[in-house]
């Protein structure tokens, strides 16, 4: 939301290739923290609530300690190389250490957010996130309107993102973080090797969502990148729909898993045909008016955008299916299978993205992104239901995905020269659509709003 909204102000006042520069800066930061991260935070959410093996305070203290001596060391490490690295990739100098900071910041964000949801701090963790998007509007708006007209807007903007939910979810207490976790040498491996899938997983989700810039960077140009950018920032707003269900979802099905293993088949299959057919909906509206909203609100330096966005929103609807059926293999300690698929994905992404960028720019890195996450997606999702089959009834599924796809196809294109027009035309449209997916995933819902309607009608009520 925060970049849809500064957008009508930063994008007359940076140019493309200022958010290219602050794209691929800011992918350092991403790759590093996840390597960093090495799952950890994974390994804190499943064994917290364990009923066998460490639990509670033993697993936070120890899995605390780990991110913040690496977040430490990775920092220094990439803020000691980034003089060569800016050099390779034409980047500033002076940036090093404000990346380096990035990755302290980013590490103790996913903990701390993790944390929260442990302790069931859901509402606070909204006004988090709420304030950090009002943090980073006014940082980069501030500092661009009045300062710099360069990429230091959009890395503050950034790092305040990461630094403002940690200042309000906070950390353990100090005195707490300098006592031994008391967990024994092969606990610590044990605890370890929960999330170990993370440290090949994530980097391998970085490579494929964000590599596309630094390849972008190499075969095209910053302002191409900074164009791709300007799309990713519209076409992810479905992660806003992936990170609410997901921040719940890990932890919610690993205390489901733990009460009753065997009826929790049924209970999280239920749930996931609805999240599924939610990530569906939220794509076909992004397609829809995602480049009706570059065209409305981005300066015309940007507008190229606007037809690269249907197949990131695709790969934003691949990427919240993962999770879903990657949090089946944790909680079965089956990791292992996702990790195959990842490895496939990341040689996939490579050679796409080498293979189509040079023919055909930007579109060539969209669409490897959406058939890479695509691929990984299937595979997961086939060695989940093998070996922890959840209970999902796939003629919904699969009726609403068809739909989709149909509605996709005739409403991605602009339908007026005015893109205001453009969105009022296709709105009812887009309700139709959203209304039939709703009645094809959820029958008893309009079963309900009939009873209600023939009770108020009776009632005058």
């Amino acid at each position: 939301m925060a970049s849809i909204l500064t957008m009508p102000i930063l994008t007359r006042l940076l140019t493309p290739s200022a958010y290219g520069i602050a794209a691929m800066s800011g992918n350092f930061v991403a790759l590093i923290s996840v390597i960093g991260l090495a799952g950890i935070d994974m390994s804190y959410v499943r064994s917290y609530h364990s009923k066998s093996g460490p639990s509670g305070s033993k697993v936070e203290v120890f899995a605390w300690q780990w991110i913040l001596i690496v977040g430490a060391l990775f920092g220094a490490v990439l803020f000691l190389c980034w003089q060569p690295i800016a050099r390779l990739l034409n980047l500033p100098n002076y940036l090093g250490g404000l990346l380096g900071g990035g990755i302290i910041l980013s590490l103790v964000n996913t903990m701390s957010q993790a944390r929260a949801r442990l302790n069931n701090r859901y509402r606070e963790m909204s006004v988090a996130l709420f304030a950090s998007s009002i943090g980073v509007i006014v940082i980069s708006i501030l500092v661009a309107y009045s300062w710099k007209q360069n990429e230091l807007p959009l890395i503050l903007a950034m790092l305040a993102g990461y630094g403002i939910p940690i200042i309000i979810l906070g950390i353990p207490l100090p005195n707490k973080l300098c006592q031994s976790s008391y967990l024994s040498p092969s606990e610590k491996v044990s605890f370890v090797k929960i999330g170990l899938a993370g440290t090949i997983t994530a980097p391998a989700y970085w490579l494929i969502s964000s590599s596309d810039r630094w390849f972008l960077g190499y075969l095209m140009d910053s302002s191409s990148v900074g164009i791709y950018s300007m799309a990713y920032s519209v076409g992810i707003f479905g992660m806003m729909v992936n990170n609410a269900l997901l921040s719940v979802w890990t932890t919610e099905a690993a205390k489901e898993f733990e009460y009753n293993p065997d009826n929790a088949r049924n209970e999280l299959g239920k749930t996931v045909n609805y999240i599924v057919a939610a990530y569906i909906c939220v794509w076909v509206v992004v397609s829809a008016l995602g480049g009706e909203i570059v065209r409305l609100l981005a300066s015309s330096a940007f507008h190229d955008a606007a037809e690269l966005i249907p197949f990131i929103a695709g790969a934003v609807l691949f990427h919240g299916i993962i999770h879903l059926f990657n949090t089946s293999l944790l909680l079965i300690n089956r990791l292992v299978y996702a990790i195959r698929w990842w490895l496939i994905g990341g040689i996939i992404s490579i050679a796409l993205n080498i293979l189509l960028i040079p023919s055909f720019g930007r579109l060539g890195a969209a669409v490897t992104q959406a058939l890479t996450l695509g691929i990984i997606a299937t595979g997961i999702l086939y060695a989940a239901q093998k070996y922890y089959p959840l209970r999902l009834n796939w003629w919904r599924i699969v009726t609403c995905a068809t739909l989709a796809l149909v509605a996709v196809g005739f409403l991605q294109k602009a339908w007026n020269i005015s893109p205001l027009n453009s969105i009022l035309y296709k709105v009812p449209v887009l309700i139709f659509v959203l209304a039939l997916i709703a009645q094809i995933t959820l029958p008893m819902l309009f079963l309900m709003a009939k009873k209600r309607l023939r009770k108020m009608l009776k009632t005058g009520n």
